[in-house]
């Protein structure tokens, strides 16, 4: 008798009224270097991303699907960070972890860097500013008290979920390894010792005070990636103020609201900041060319990877509001 009412219980729809098992869009961090952009769950997953732009299909598609591929960098067994927040002015996100054992803060970003040559990978229909896209998604960690076991599990699946990906190391040191699907590839490059687990990878390190460790994916000319957690600091570093990286189209000058708050000291409304500049990095600038318009939005709108929404009021509201 039990067995029936198991596997009617199996059969009944989820009830409209029950929780939703795929986390609220306003509890997703936002990534971006102008070109595409990702989504960053709670738990330390990347759950959307397309590359090489926004219209691309996506390589990590777990904010629809469980099965879409995802990117995950973070503390083993753990699931819930202490805070979340962004560095102020940029796109960088700064995730805290407490652990039985430990604490640790993992920055993520999409890196802009200084313009030295032709974009190959998103080609530039208007005149490229000095600063572009590396083409690059980095995560570093550093321990600051105790011992934490980082986990670095990447599991991509190509064209929205079709398509599984496979592995092959593009060295023989463990630390560099190539993922290719559906006409579409990316290198990971990490100082942790990377394993093939059939369409993923994985790797576990324990780190000390201190200490520290990247990762890095790459869809760059050539693949290059950078091979020490160095080079990938100096990569977010880059990542500055939106004063530097660009000013808001229609303006002289940034847009920026401030307050008088306690003891008359000025300080900067991060939520107004924050939709600014999602506003921004959504306009596609980098590119010359703005997800709003007739010609990007009619390819655009054949895809499931993007669809614009109004205009850029409305679709700075979409994610990256519940991130303070």
């Amino acid at each position: 008798m039990s067995s029936v009412k198991e596997k009617n219980a199996q059969a009944m729809p989820q009830s409209a009224a029950a929780p939703s098992p795929f986390p609220p869009i306003a509890d997703y961090a936002f990534l971006s270097n102008c070109h595409t952009g990702a989504l960053v769950a709670a738990d330390g997953a990347i759950d959307w991303l397309c590359i090489p732009s926004f219209d691309s299909p996506s390589i990590f598609g777990n904010l629809l699907d469980r099965q879409a591929g995802f990117f995950r960098f973070a503390p083993f067994s753990i699931s819930h960070p202490t805070a979340r927040v962004y560095e102020p002015g940029t796109n960088v996100l700064l995730t805290t972890w407490k652990t039985p054992s430990g604490w640790a803060i993992v920055r993520d970003a999409l890196t802009i860097g200084p313009w030295d040559h032709e974009d190959q990978i998103t080609p530039h229909t208007r005149p490229p500013a000095d600063d572009d896209a590396d083409h690059m998604l980095v995560r570093t960690v550093e321990c600051l008290e105790g011992q934490i076991e980082m986990e670095l599990v990447c599991e991509p699946a190509f064209d929205y979920g079709r398509t599984p990906a496979e592995w092959t190391m593009a060295e023989d040191d463990r630390h560099s390894a190539d993922a290719t699907g559906a006409g579409q590839s990316f290198r990971l490059k990490s100082d942790l010792a990377l394993g093939i687990e059939g369409d993923r990878i994985r790797g576990r390190h324990v780190l000390h005070p201190g200490e520290k460790a990247f990762c890095a994916l790459s869809w760059a000319e050539a693949l290059a990636a950078p091979r020490s957690e160095r080079r990938v600091t100096r990569a977010i570093a880059r990542v500055g103020p939106v004063e530097i990286r660009g000013r808001t189209p229609g303006h002289t000058a940034p847009v920026v609201v401030a307050v008088q708050g306690f003891g008359q000291r000025w300080r900067v409304c991060e939520r107004i900041e924050r939709q600014r500049l999602c506003g921004q990095d959504l306009q596609g600038r980098a590119r010359g060319r703005s997800f709003g318009d007739p010609d990007a939005a009619a390819d655009s709108n054949r895809r499931v990877g993007w669809t614009p929404v109004g205009d850029g009021s409305t679709r700075q509201y979409v994610v990256g509001h519940g991130i303070e």
